[in-house]
């Protein structure tokens, strides 16, 4: 049986390029932010509705929340790859 050999510094240009400084991972943060903006504002809509009528939205809702969590651990993955590669960065 042959032993894989890993290189010891990852390649995280292939997610975001630019290291810790990508322009690319920036937009991304950037545009899950007013992800969530626009998440928090859907939420507080659902005060305002009659009880039917929020049943009819809470499918989206629920969607909405489940990509915007998988963008966010994909977000905390990348940095977390980032500070294993440079502590110092």
């Amino acid at each position: 049986m042959t032993e894989t050999k890993y290189k010891k510094v990852w390649n995280l240009d292939n997610l975001f390029p630019g290291g810790s400084e990508s322009p690319s991972f920036n937009n991304y943060v950037k545009q899950l932010e007013l992800e969530i903006t626009k998440m928090e504002e859907k939420l507080s809509l659902f005060d305002n509705l009659l009880e039917i009528n929020q049943s009819l939205g809470i499918e989206s809702v629920i969607k909405n929340i489940g990509d915007i969590q998988e963008k966010l651990s994909q977000a905390n993955s990348f940095i977390t790859c980032l500070t294993a590669q440079n502590t110092k960065d």
